[in-house]
C-alpha cells in the first residue's frame, strides 16, 4: 500500500506527523481505529451540528446588529428633521425601493430642492453634503452637523453587515436543482452493496459445497 504523508490527531488531540500508522500496517495503536467510517462519520456530524449551530448564531447576530444599525439610521432622520429648518435645502431621509426586484428598502439621504413651481423633490447627496448654517439655519447648525457625520458612519456600517448577510444568502440559500444531484447515488450505490454482498455469500457457498474442487470445477467420477 501507497504510504501518504498526513498529520493525524490521537486520542489526546496531539497533531502526530508522519506515516498514517494503519497505512503502514501497525494495528496496537488503538486511535488508528478511529478511521473506521462508523467512528468517522459520529465525529463529523458532532462536529459539523457545531459548526453550523455557530454558522447559525452568527447570521442571528449579523441581523440583529443589522437592525440595530438602522433603528440608529431613523433617529438620524428624526435628529435632520428637528435641527433644520422646514426649508427647501434641508437634508432628509428616506427608505427607498431602488430596484423593482429588490426585497428591501435602502434609506437614502437626501436634499429637500423645489422646482420653479414650488413643489418639493428629492435628490440623493454624497459625502461632500454640507450643512446649511446661515441665518436660520445656525442656531441648530451644530445640531445637524452630528447627524451628518454619524449618518456616514450608520450608512458604511451598514453596507458592511448586510453584505454579511448576502454573502450568507448566496452561500446557504435554496439550492438549484443540480446542487441535489448527488442524492441520485444513494440508489446505485445500495444497488452495488447489495450485488457484493450477494456475490460474496454464493461464492462462499459454491466454494464450501460438496463436489466442487478448489478450480471452482465439479468433480468428475470415473
Amino acid at each position: 500500500m501507497t504510504k501518504r504523508k498526513l498529520t493525524v490527531a490521537d486520542p489526546n488531540g496531539r497533531m502526530k506527523p508522519g506515516v498514517v500508522p494503519h497505512l503502514k500496517g501497525r494495528t496496537n495503536d488503538r486511535w488508528v481505529h478511529e478511521a473506521e467510517p462508523a467512528v468517522g462519520i459520529a465525529v463529523n456530524r458532532d462536529a459539523f451540528t457545531r459548526l453550523a449551530e455557530e454558522t447559525a448564531g452568527g447570521v442571528r447576530d449579523t441581523l440583529a446588529e443589522l437592525l440595530e444599525v438602522e433603528a440608529r439610521m431613523a433617529r438620524v432622520a428624526m435628529l435632520f428633521r428637528y435641527a433644520q429648518p422646514a426649508r427647501s435645502g434641508r437634508l432628509t431621509v428616506r427608505w427607498w425601493k431602488m430596484r423593482g426586484r429588490d426585497q428591501w428598502r435602502e434609506p437614502v439621504l437626501l436634499r429637500v430642492e423645489t422646482d420653479a413651481k414650488g413643489r418639493e423633490f428629492y435628490k440623493p447627496v454624497d459625502r461632500r453634503a454640507k450643512i446649511r448654517a446661515n441665518s436660520s439655519w445656525g442656531a441648530t447648525s451644530e445640531q445637524a452637523e452630528v447627524a451628518l457625520r454619524v449618518w456616514w458612519v450608520l450608512q458604511a456600517r451598514r453596507e458592511e453587515v448586510l453584505g454579511r448577510l448576502r454573502s450568507a444568502r448566496r452561500t446557504f440559500g435554496p439550492e438549484t436543482p443540480a446542487a441535489g444531484d448527488w442524492r441520485n447515488t444513494e440508489l446505485e450505490v445500495e444497488d452495488a452493496i447489495e450485488s457484493a454482498l450477494r456475490i460474496v455469500a454464493e461464492s462462499r457457498l459454491f466454494a464450501s459445497s460438496p463436489g466442487v474442487g478448489r478450480t471452482g470445477s465439479p468433480h468428475t467420477s470415473r
